[in-house]
């Protein structure tokens, strides 16, 4: 098996020199790992800081490679950035996935919160905003509801949904007798 300069394998199709395309691929990576870990919610914020940052208008957060220049005409769209980060992701230990799905799941939560408020005065927008903060949440937690919820006896038969229904309104009625 053949090998890199810097010892990692290589193969048939690869070649010995390590490009100037291969360097700031890495550099994206390592960028956008960095950007999501700060907080940079969306991939097309990050696609724009990448563009801007390989033209040398914006200080990235990782430093650059030495002898590494951007072509004049350089850019990245979202689509790649998301491509670059789901390569990183694959390559981190899992505990690095593990902290990425906690701060997004955080995130998510604060988004929830500051929601509340339009929520409970019934504002259409804000309720479909938190279905769709609740539904990325299980998403990215990995709980998404089932698609059909079927309730049954300790024989297998099905429970009728009217009896669901009254039990749960003979616990609401416990429940505020109770108060």
């Amino acid at each position: 098996m053949k090998r890199h300069p810097d010892g990692r394998f290589r193969g048939n199709r690869s070649s010995i020199q390590i490009t100037t395309k291969l360097l700031i691929s890495r550099w994206v990576e390592r960028e956008v790992i960095r950007l999501k870990r700060m907080g940079v919610a969306s991939f097309e914020t990050i696609a724009e800081l990448l563009t801007r940052a390989g033209r040398g208008e914006y200080v990235p957060t990782v430093s650059l490679p030495e002898g590494v220049t951007f072509p004049p005409d350089y850019r990245i769209s979202k689509m790649g950035c998301s491509k670059a980060y789901r390569r990183r992701m694959e390559n981190e230990p899992s505990f690095e996935a593990r902290e990425h799905r906690r701060l997004d799941t955080d995130r998510c939560e604060e988004m929830f919160l500051s929601l509340q408020p339009a929520i409970k005065k019934g504002d259409p927008k804000a309720i479909e905003a938190g279905v769709r903060v609740l539904t990325l949440k299980a998403r990215v937690v990995g709980y998404e509801p089932p698609g059909k919820l079927e309730l049954s006896s300790k024989g297998g038969t099905p429970i009728p949904i009217t009896l669901v229904r009254e039990v749960i309104e003979r616990v609401k009625q416990e429940d505020d007798d109770d108060d």
